[in-house]
């Protein structure tokens, strides 16, 4: 499609988004849509006009692009890793009610492990450190923006591909070896295991001596990554099976948490799937 002339090139709200969608379908517009996870794109003859889907400031758009700078004037070679070997979770989850389970979380992982190995200046990790966290993981999270692009004619779509960002495999990196940091402590610590997300681990509580020994494990090892973590006492812990999902609640200081974990059964399954289909 030619562009005859750039009317906006602005930041508008998402909430503007499909209010201008659904004018160009009724109008039987000739567009083309880019939407990903944090911003849209509508491309008409006469007008490109951006969109923020996400609650966010310019500064994740801002931290986004230093860290991208960044990368590229590292010039370390891109992580030969595939979208389809990430896991973002482990679990042993059975229907029980304990009335103490140990967190451990690791403090800021991304940012700290894009540092710590190379990728990223120490002026870019500070200022990841200094903003907010969901502007902080959006920003990183961009380096593994998936567009979908659709072309419509007359209001109708014709076509849709997907573009995944050139820098989707330093993220991947990110989640991989932050996953098998949690897989050292996992397999180490003697407390007995429930469950892992991301980059942070539960245990269930049994005495203090034992809490001080996996204490003192979990430092080691962040240690030797240049990680920090934080440790919690969790109370009122309930698991329950429904649905080959395990609804997991517990009371977090005043506030109550709640995770969706999948079954072992449907994680092996979906990554299977995942494998076999190639599913971008």
């Amino acid at each position: 499609m030619k562009i005859k002339k750039l009317v906006s090139n602005q930041i508008n709200k998402g909430n503007n988004l499909q209010n201008y969608i659904d004018f160009l379908k009724n109008t039987n517009s000739n567009f083309i849509l880019e939407n990903s996870t944090y911003t849209a794109k509508i491309i008409t003859e006469k007008t490109i006009i951006n969109f923020t889907t996400k609650n966010l400031t310019m500064k994740c758009f801002i931290a986004a692009q230093m860290i991208k700078g960044d990368i590229t004037k590292s010039k370390i070679e891109k992580p030969k890793i595939s979208v389809h070997d990430l896991e973002y979770f482990e679990q042993n989850l059975k229907s029980e009610l304990i009335q103490k389970v140990v967190n451990f979380d690791i403090t800021k992982a991304y940012p700290t492990i894009l540092f710590a190995d190379g990728f990223i200046t120490e002026k870019t990790y500070k200022y990841l450190c200094e903003i907010n966290k969901t502007e902080r993981l959006a920003s990183i999270g961009m380096l593994a923006r998936k567009k979908n692009i659709t072309t419509f004619e007359n209001g109708k779509p014709i076509n849709t591909i997907i573009n995944r960002k050139e820098t989707s495999e330093y993220f991947f990196y990110l989640v991989d070896k932050t996953n098998k940091i949690i897989s050292e402590i996992r397999q180490n610590c003697k407390l007995r295991f429930l469950f892992s997300w991301v980059d942070g681990i539960y245990f269930e509580y049994s005495n203090e001596n034992d809490l001080f020994a996996a204490t003192k494990l979990v430092n080691e090892i962040c240690k030797k990554y240049n990680l920090k973590f934080t440790t919690e006492i969790l109370t009122e812990y309930v698991s329950h099976f429904h649905n080959q999902f395990y609804q997991v609640y517990f009371n977090k200081g005043e506030k109550i948490k709640r995770f969706s974990i999948p079954s072992n059964e449907i994680r092996t399954n979906y990554l299977t799937y995942k494998k076999l289909n190639a599913i971008a």
